[in-house]
């Protein structure tokens, strides 16, 4: 009942039915999403990342976007934790074109990022072939940057911080820390 090889055939049924082009069959998908997120409760915690992959998707289609990229990261810092660099790939990776899609190109590229060295740690070198062909240019820019294991939208913020100083009237200067 909860073997892997159910788990994975379900999450990848339930993806294949969110991404085909036009309508999908909307039982079928909130079946499927019932069953990783029991499977993921009743302690198949190899089911909670792909069951908060599909609930982003989800999210997504709503419209939702915030609620949708807290998943995507979520789901990622799950698979990271129990390592599963695959599913870590998976969600950074959708998560990237979904910034994309909203034209939030900085996310995108941090995401990306990190989906790139999951699949390297992975070992999946075909998928990083793809993204390298695909998106060369968003990970060259992050490789410029100094690339770090993983990023989150926190080390965003932390970035902006930084790079503006208070001598400048940036937002250091209306933070009372000395640890810049």
């Amino acid at each position: 009942r909860h073997s892997p090889m159910m788990i994975s055939y379900t999450f990848a049924a339930t993806l294949t039915l969110l991404r085909a082009e036009g309508a999908y069959d909307q039982r079928a998908v909130q079946t499927n999403a019932r069953r990783l997120r029991e499977w993921a409760a009743t302690g198949a915690g190899f089911a909670k990342p792909k069951s908060q992959i599909i609930e982003a998707e989800l999210a997504w289609r709503k419209g939702d976007n915030s609620k949708a990229l807290e998943l995507y990261e979520e789901a990622a810092k799950q698979a990271r934790r129990s390592g599963l660099a695959n599913d870590e790939g998976i969600a950074y990776e959708l998560a990237s074109r979904r910034c994309d899609e909203i034209e939030r190109h900085d996310f995108a590229k941090l995401f990306m990022h990190n989906a790139y060295q999951a699949y390297l740690r992975w070992g999946a070198t075909t998928k990083v072939n793809q993204l390298e062909r695909d998106f060369g240019e968003q990970l060259a820019a992050s490789a410029s940057a100094g690339s770090s294991p993983a990023f989150n939208v926190n080390d965003l913020v932390d970035l902006t911080v930084r790079d503006f100083p208070a001598q400048n009237g940036g937002l250091a200067g209306n933070i009372e820390s000395t640890e810049f």
